[in-house]
């Protein structure tokens, strides 16, 4: 006989507010974050098509988005565009209607940690204490085209792979593929340029 399944041991409507449930809950694993808008938990997903989808509604950087919410800064009209993105990414329409509702001060807070987790896609901060300068502009952002042509190149994802895919899960890639493979000089030289240019800009949001 069987395990039964969650379907044949639970009453329908509370498998169903289960099931709701574990579907809208975040994956930190993923970056996602969530935030209560009118009694509902709405979950925000950093995916690569999500992040170009906000730079181009806000006309600003990730990391200009993640400054100005850190300080409680960032237009309202942003801060909506982030929500409305990041939802999207998990496949959930944001309530509009219902964000008057939620406090401007924690919806700056949670699109800062959004931010955060698709900047550094789950990697920890550097210890280097580094002034040197790279001769990164300042408007300069997440590395995507670099992220693609490594994920394209030589993890051999498709294009629609890797723009569902969130920085969390293309860094456990990357994690996973050296493990596995090792790296050539060329690859670990990849990979070594896209973690500067994480940490360039994690530094310019924690500075």
């Amino acid at each position: 006989m069987g395990i039964p399944s969650l379907s044949q041991t639970l009453p329908v409507p509370y498998t169903w507010s289960v099931r709701n449930m574990l579907k809208r809950h975040a994956n930190p694993h993923r970056g996602e974050v969530s935030l209560m808008v009118g009694g509902e938990l709405s979950v925000l997903r950093p995916t690569f098509q999500g992040l170009v989808e906000i730079e181009e509604s806000t006309c600003k950087s990730l990391v200009e988005i993640a400054a100005l919410s850190a300080e409680w800064k960032l237009p309202i009209s942003d801060v909506l565009a982030v929500c409305v993105a990041g939802a999207g990414a998990a496949g959930v329409a944001f309530p509009v209607d219902k964000f008057a509702d939620f406090g401007l001060l924690d919806a700056q807070k949670v699109v800062f940690k959004f931010c955060h987790n698709a900047l550094t896609g789950g990697s920890k901060p550097s210890t280097q204490s580094d002034d040197k300068s790279d001769g990164v502009a300042p408007d300069s952002d997440y590395p995507i085209r670099k992220a693609l042509e490594i994920a394209t190149g030589v993890l051999g994802w498709t294009p629609e792979q890797f723009w569902a895919a969130t920085p969390h899960e293309y860094m456990a890639a990357l994690v996973g593929f050296g493990i596995k493979h090792g790296s050539t000089q060329a690859e670990q030289s990849d990979f070594a340029e896209f973690r500067d240019s994480i940490r360039e800009a994690e530094g310019r949001i924690n500075g």
